[in-house]
């Protein structure tokens, strides 16, 4: 169609391709649902990774703090990164954009403060401990992750 020497260009809203794309844009309405369900796909994740206890095998506990836990414990031996539950319960899904999760920022579910989280994680030296990443997810269930994300958008399938 021409108008006043120039092009006007329109699209038929009721063809499917369109269709598609106008039900994709309001799926992206309800992002925050949507992406607080990504957030505890992936918080299952990092919980997996006390599990299995990493991935890869985290390092093992020194001799000297293998020995130390057993008395201060009365024998009861414990996984690593579990001995009280307050790291493990400090994992929590992040709300909103982006998608993800937290550990130790803050406090673990009784109130108190975790701030050894970044020490297990990344490691320190200072305090005579390896680093043991549990706040990872390993690139195929990430890929999982990001595939049931494509897969609302597109086509509107449940997340998880």
């Amino acid at each position: 169609m021409a108008d006043e020497g120039g092009i006007i260009v329109t699209i038929d809203p009721s063809s499917p391709g369109i269709q598609k794309l106008i039900d994709m844009a309001k799926r992206l309405e309800d992002k925050p649902k949507a992406l607080a369900k990504l957030s505890l796909m992936m918080r299952s994740q990092v919980l997996e990774n006390f599990k299995l206890g990493g991935r890869p095998a985290w390092a093992p506990w020194s001799e000297r703090y293998r020995i130390m836990t057993l008395k201060e414990h009365k024998g009861k031996s414990h996984s690593l990164l579990k001995l009280t539950g307050a790291l493990w319960k400090s994992i929590r899904p992040l709300s909103g954009t982006p998608a993800g999760v937290s550990a130790g920022g803050g406090s673990d579910a009784t109130g108190k403060p975790v701030n050894y989280a970044a020490d297990h994680q990344f490691g320190s030296a200072a305090k005579h401990l390896p680093a043991r990443p549990y706040m990872m997810i390993p690139p195929e269930e990430m890929d999982k992750i990001a595939q049931s994300w494509l897969d609302w958008v597109a086509e509107g399938k449940a997340i998880g």
